[in-house]
């Protein structure tokens, strides 16, 4: 489960094709957003380990609406398939900078 959102056998499938072939086991605990230091500074962030190994990887915004909704939103179906596709665009980008 990551961050209680349902997962569904398409959503294993899109990690899968994100993935490179070395990655043999991938457990994401955590994705979604928090401050970063300075004002109006946020960061979307995507926790887990790849081959056993730990990662927290960070991408920086400045998108206080996108902010204002994920702290007020109640979990639902739109916060569900929020969270998969900054997980998934988080996880590519992770992968390019390896």
């Amino acid at each position: 489960m990551l961050n209680g959102i349902e997962q569904s056998k398409n959503f294993h499938t899109r990690i899968a094709k994100v993935c490179p072939p070395w990655v043999e086991n991938i457990e994401l605990s955590g994705a979604g957003m928090n401050r970063a230091g300075g004002y109006g500074q946020y960061q979307y962030f995507l926790e887990g380990s790849i081959n056993g190994e730990y990662f927290y990887f960070t991408k920086p915004t400045t998108d206080s609406q996108t902010w204002d909704w994920y702290v007020d939103c109640e979990p639902n179906r739109a916060f569900s398939n929020w969270v998969k596709a900054i997980t998934i665009s988080l996880l590519e980008q992770k992968f390019e900078t390896m």
